[in-house]
Formats: C-alpha cells, structure tokens, sequence
C-alpha cells in the first residue's frame, strides 16, 4: 500500500514538474544539446554542441536518386547517409551524403559535393598527381561518352570504342572505328558536305583497312 502511494506521489511531480517547464520551452523556442552546458543559439532551433562528439546522421541504402525507399515520401531537403552502390546511371547512387531536393512524392536525391580536395573529381582547372594506370576520363559500364559543345553532340565514343566526330559512330564491331561528318551523315550513306569513315573492309583475302570518303554531290569513294 506505501508502494502505491509513493508511484502517486512521483507522478503527482513529474506532472507538476512538466507543467512548470513547457512555458519555458514554448517560449524558447529553440533547443540546446551540449555537454558543457551551453546556451542555445538565438537563430537556430536546434544548436548542437560537443567538444568531443559528433552528430550522427541516419545510414540508409538507397536504390536510385529517383526513387524514396527505404524511407516513405522522405520530406524535401531531408538529409541522409547512403550506404550502398546502387541504380542504374543516371539515377545510380554511391555512398554519401544525400539531401531530397525534390518533393515527398517526387523526390531527387542529390549527392552533397565532397569538396575540391576531393581525390576522385575531375576538376575545371586541371588535377595533379594522377596515375595514368588507374585514371581516366570515362565510363566503366557499357554506356557512350558524348562531348558537347553548345549543348550538341560534337564527339561520341561508342560502348564498343568506335569514334564519331560530328557524327554518331558507325555502330557494329567490324564497321568505321572512327567516323568524320561535317553534315551529321555517316559516310557510308553520302551527305551534303564532306564525310570520312576509317575502318576495315571484308575482302576475298580477309579483313583490310579501309577508307570511305563522300565529298560532294553524288560523288564518293573507297579505298581498300
């Protein structure tokens, strides 16, 4: 029966102590996490401080930038660590920061820039220190690398390593390795301006190089 009692009592006080408190927090309205007891920053509502710990953000593994799972409708400029490689390009993800910059429904995650020290960037000005064995400027999937200039395609390097400048490559194994148009007709199929396709070309005696060329009007060649 005195157990009893007391409980009443430790409620009774909590309550009360509730009460006193949530005016003083309501009006407040901003918060301080800190462990040396520090004051609330006027400007934020939420001020962190720690001389010896950090803020943990939420480890998740996404599955596409386009895409919200795991988390259901993720609120717009939600922040998130992803764990996984994952998607298919564009929409594929590598671990990183990730904030929603899309909405509930549609959300755009975009990967928060590492920074310039970052050893795995290509930079506008130019990088230093790269190893020629393991660097490169491409794709490691089966996917064409565009140049643009002016937002159009002046340079495509096909998935199989074929080359067109000005044009789209001569696509099969065995057809142009590099294609040259100034019209954007390949030189096989004749054009206004002049074109040139370097490859190979099936003979009696077995695979030779080849040139195709088109200069003009109706007039076109190979050379074998």
């Amino acid at each position: 029966m005195k157990l009893f009692y007391l409980s009443k009592i430790f409620i009774s006080l909590f309550i009360l102590g509730f009460i006193i408190l949530l005016p003083n927090v309501n009006a407040q309205q901003n918060v301080s996490i800190s462990d040396v007891n520090a004051t609330p920053d006027a400007s934020s509502v939420l001020d962190i401080n720690s001389t010896s710990k950090g803020l943990l953000i939420p480890r998740v593994a996404l599955i596409a930038t386009n895409v919200g799972t795991p988390i259901t409708l993720p609120a717009t400029s939600m922040l998130v660590y992803n764990t996984e490689i994952a998607g298919i390009s564009p929409n594929n993800v590598i671990p990183g920061y990730y904030y929603n910059a899309g909405t509930p429904a549609a959300p755009n995650w975009l990967r928060v820039y590492a920074g310039p020290t970052a050893s795995t960037e290509w930079k506008l000005l130019g990088n230093s220190g790269t190893d020629a064995n393991t660097n490169f400027l491409g794709t490691i999937d089966a996917v064409d690398l565009v140049f643009r200039t002016s937002n159009l395609q002046r340079v495509r390097i096909n998935s199989i390593g074929n080359v067109g400048v000005g044009v789209a490559p001569m696509g099969a194994a065995g057809q142009a390795i590099l294609s040259i148009s100034r019209d954007g007709v390949n030189a096989c199929c004749g054009g206004e301006n002049s074109t040139l396709a370097l490859g190979e070309a099936t003979t009696t005696t077995g695979r030779r190089p080849s040139i195709s060329f088109h200069a003009s009007g109706d007039s076109e060649g190979t050379m074998h």
